[in-house]
């Protein structure tokens, strides 16, 4: 189980990744009985998802992704069109 405290902890790294404009991807795990393994098939993936519950963390990072060439001139036009465009406001300053 996790606690309130760590909770916590990990909202923040996550938050600090976010504000230097990095993408961040966490890993983790569960142990799976085998009944549980064997049920694991695209199908049943499909129909009731990842088992996203008793995850145990294993590592937060937090990877450089720079914009391809055109990207800010996209995202002008689509504001232009009226569409609403949501960013981190230090991703459009990296850009």
């Amino acid at each position: 189980m996790v606690r309130p405290a760590q909770v916590e902890e990990l909202q923040l790294i996550i938050s600090s990744f976010a504000n230097a404009a990095l993408r961040t991807l966490c890993f983790a795990y569960r142990e799976l009985s085998s009944s549980e393994a064997a049920d694991m098939s695209p199908e049943y993936i499909k129909a009731a998802g990842m088992p996203d519950k008793d995850l145990i963390c294993v590592a937060i990072v937090g990877i450089k992704d720079p914009c391809r060439p055109g990207v800010p001139e996209a995202v002008a036009r689509c504001q232009q069109a009226g569409i609403k465009v949501y960013t981190h406001s230090l991703t459009i300053s990296v850009c």
